[in-house]
């Protein structure tokens, strides 16, 4: 595929300008066809004491991670240590339910173990009373510190051996657990006689040549925390945490690199890791919008690490403070997602682009497509053109524009063959992929879709102040039917 001809000083613009409207710390970086594209640091290594972040920054990733744990239990299969559907029982013959519960139902999330810390740990400590007492602030500095502090393999089986299974292991596709971080580290160091951190810098970071990364949890950068995703709460390493990495912006470039590149495990380890389910995620990452997305939290610290495959790019934010939300226009916006759609929007023209129905996969990405405000006076928002469409679901069909696996558009059609009528009744492009020729795409694969339904007429309604959408739809053959003071109808005959 011939690489795309994307502007990356505007890039660089818009991440520089995205990052101080967050007045976010960490650095971002951005490699796009094999080669680094951006790497910037932003705000702070210490936000209290006024130390700036700098390009050599520490930071600490947490072995458990999906992607970590997925790479290090793979490499145990390639070489024949383990196999995805050895069952619990052979490495933790003191747990009840583990002959029914696999290596793979741990790595999907759909074991069915009920929670070690969300369900056990957290529930016992909400209902007492000396927690109760104290501020919020003491309380979430206790509860995030709890959260990574050492758990030996008898403790987690005093939590969670006398409780049922949730559900049937593999019924449902993803409830995460923090049981299964535990064990699938506990059979991981079982196998090698190491740390799992050890195990992944050996097996992993050395052989990439990612001598900064370490077992260890002292960096020169301070944790920040969150308390209702929007106060920020200071919040020190003082405690050993046996499951962080310190590591650098510099040799997470290197382990994107490894991800995008396929190095490390085999072709078909990394299909395995990727492959993605009817919910959108995979074992190692969440796809978003297009991206698979693989993430690490430690206390405050984070990585967000996004691979778009097809457009051979990848980003990451490695920060030392969790991030504040905003609610803007109804929707829970973070710097990682306002950062993505800057990134989206650079890399996202016309290529593989095809119409899909609105269903789990795409509902998010469809809800929170955004127009100009000029448009508000011509057409629906998404969410209320879903509503209009999901009111009648027999008649009428919403459809979603994809590129590759990005979300673009959204196209309502009215199809109703007893009456004979075949409308086109919502149409809108989000506003970050406009005048990129994906209007056409999608009216001609909609007139497409009506014309397999039998339609021998097709309407349109077009506000009589919307001149670019009518010189569209008179490009594609329409013509006038009616005008009234405010809209027209269009109509085009097959």
């Amino acid at each position: 595929m011939k690489p795309l001809e994307i502007d990356f000083n505007k890039l660089t613009r818009d991440i520089d300008s995205t990052a101080a409207d967050w007045d976010a710390s960490g650095a971002v970086a951005v490699i796009y066809d094999g080669k680094l594209k951006h790497c910037r640091t932003y705000g702070w290594a210490d936000r209290e004491n006024n130390i700036r972040a700098s390009e050599g920054n520490t930071h600490l990733i947490s072995a458990r991670c999906p992607v970590m744990l997925g790479i290090a239990i793979m490499l145990l299969v390639e070489n024949g240590r383990l196999n995805l559907s050895d069952t619990l029982d052979r490495f933790i013959p003191e747990y009840l339910h583990g002959s029914r519960v696999t290596i793979r139902h741990l790595l999907h999330g759909n074991s069915g173990i009920p929670d070690y810390f969300y369900v056990g740990i957290m529930v016992d400590l909400s209902d007492s009373g000396n927690h109760r007492e104290i501020s919020y602030e003491q309380r979430h500095r206790m509860e995030r510190n709890l959260r990574e502090a050492p758990v030996k393999p008898e403790s987690l089986l005093q939590v969670i051996n006398d409780k049922p299974l949730e559900f049937e292991p593999g019924s449902r596709r993803f409830a995460k657990s923090t049981s299964s971080e535990l064990l699938l580290e506990i059979i991981i160091e079982s196998v090698t006689g190491q740390t799992l951190a050890a195990f992944l810098t050996g097996a992993v970071f050395q052989p990439l040549g990612m001598k900064q990364t370490i077992p260890g949890w002292q960096t020169d950068t301070v944790s920040y925390s969150c308390i209702n995703a929007t106060n920020r709460v200071r919040l020190p390493v003082d405690s050993e945490i046996d499951h962080s990495l310190v590591t650098t912006i510099e040799n997470m470039i290197i382990f994107m690199q490894a991800l995008a590149g396929k190095k490390v495990l085999r072709k078909k380890s990394w299909q395995t890791l990727f492959a993605i389910n009817r919910r959108n995620r995979s074992i190692i990452a969440e796809s978003v919008n297009g991206f698979a997305c693989c993430e690490s939290r430690v206390l405050g610290y984070e990585f967000n690490l996004y691979m778009d495959q097809d457009k051979r790019l990848t980003f990451i934010h490695l920060t030392n403070e969790m991030q504040t939300m905003k609610v803007i226009t109804g929707e829970e916006c973070y710097f990682r997602k306002s950062l993505r759609r800057v990134i989206e929007e650079a890399i996202t023209f016309p290529c593989n682009t095809h119409l899909r129905p609105f269903g789990d996969h795409n509902m998010l990405d469809a809800m929170y497509m955004d127009i100009h405000d000029h448009q508000r006076f011509f057409v629906w928002d998404p969410r209320s053109a879903l509503s209009f469409a999901l009111a009648k679901p027999k008649i009428r069909k919403p459809l979603i524009l994809m590129e590759g696996r990005r979300s673009i558009g959204l196209l309502v059609l009215t199809i109703d063959r007893k009456k004979a009528v075949y409308e086109v009744s919502e149409l809108l492009i989000d506003k970050k992929y406009q005048q990129r020729g994906f209007g056409k795409i999608m009216l001609r694969k909609g007139l497409d879709v009506l014309k397999r339904a039998n339609a021998k007429q097709i309407e349109i309604g077009v506000s009589r102040f919307n001149i670019p959408a009518q010189k569209l739809y008179f490009g594609l053959g329409f013509e006038k039917y009616s005008v009234y003071d405010q809209h027209m109808a269009l109509r085009i005959n097959l």
